[in-house]
């Protein structure tokens, strides 16, 4: 009798081992997944840490440097990356430097449009369709849409004011189902509203578009000529590298629009902010329109060219920007 109620101990016991066996397992697995929860938000947290820390420094390198020709100070403001302090890259965009959603020139987008809308038809009823939405009233052009036809669409209203993101022109009218034309043109595309397209920093892929005609050769030329130099008029343009450039509707000098683009060290993925510099703000020095996210597909992301943001003031003597544009 003994035996066999020690055989019943024996069993509860090895029973009770096993289920706390069991129990122990799930608690350790249940931890593992909690530390890797963990480590997962410290990574996205550093990231964003990173990325914050990165935008301030980039921040700080515009509001104490001058406007110039290229940029601001050193800074130069084509797209050519930076490196932070903390091993962050950033890119600076003079928006003068890209084609204006909010002020429309219909033969400098023509010049854009053609490739992907070759008939004369679509491409002014796409402009008349942008110009309805950036516009103050709520007449409609001849090929263009005001809210009836959105809603006949099921689409929001327009804005009729300035565009603040690009990602607004995926919902027009006449440009919704034109997916080649938008994402063709859309790294030329600005919300900034500055006349005249600064020959320094636009991407010299868009001055062929618009300046068609010219060699192989004057486009080395004239690369070459305004990374050393600047250039400070269409003369200058001219007799520096051949391209024929009017006299009048372009610029030679950086605005007070910028974009700048944020993506930490170990990510593809960032932030571009669009910002004004704005000495006279009553709360700050610049004003944010708009911060959308990006990826690194335009450029490789470690580029182990790039040099450290450019934080001290050129002096008058060192700098041939100083002193106000020269026109």
């Amino acid at each position: 009798m003994r035996q066999r109620q020690r055989g019943y101990v024996l069993i509860l016991v090895l029973g009770a081992l096993a289920l706390l066996s069991l129990v122990a397992a799930s608690l350790a697995a249940q931890v593992d997944v909690l530390r890797t929860q963990a480590a997962t938000v410290k990574e996205e947290f550093d990231r964003e840490r990173q990325g914050l820390e990165a935008w301030h420094e980039a921040l700080y390198a515009l509001i104490v440097s001058p406007p110039s020709p290229a940029g601001w100070g050193a800074v130069r403001g084509d797209g050519r990356p930076y490196r932070t302090s903390n091993g962050a890259t950033v890119e600076f965009y003079d928006e003068r430097g890209f084609v204006s959603v909010n002020l429309i020139d219909r033969a400098i987008w023509h010049r854009l449009l053609e490739p992907f809308v070759p008939d004369l038809q679509g491409r002014d009823a796409m402009l008349d369709v942008l110009m309805d939405y950036t516009d103050v009233d709520e007449s409609r052009r001849l090929n263009g849409a005001e809210a009836s036809e959105y809603e006949a669409l099921g689409l929001p209203p327009p804005r009729n004011d300035w565009m603040l993101s690009l990602i607004e022109l995926d919902r027009l009218p006449g440009w919704r189902d034109r997916t080649e034309a938008r994402t063709g043109i859309r790294p030329w595309l600005t919300t900034g509203f500055a006349p005249g397209i600064n020959l320094n920093t636009a991407p010299v892929s868009l001055l062929k578009r618009l300046l068609p005609g010219q060699t192989a050769e004057a486009w080395e030329l004239f690369s070459l000529h305004r990374e050393r130099q600047p250039f400070i008029s269409a003369q200058g343009v001219r007799a520096g590298s051949g391209i024929q450039v009017p006299d009048e509707g372009l610029a030679y000098y950086a605005g007070m629009r910028v974009q700048v683009r944020v993506r930490p060290s170990e990510e593809r993925l960032g932030l571009q902010y669009n910002l004004m510099i704005n000495p006279a703000g009553a709360f700050a020095p610049w004003l944010v329109s708009a911060v959308e996210p990006i990826s690194g597909s335009t450029k490789p992301f470690l580029d182990r060219n790039a040099t450290s943001v450019p934080l001290a003031l050129p002096t008058a003597a060192s700098s041939p920007y100083m002193g106000g544009p020269q026109l």
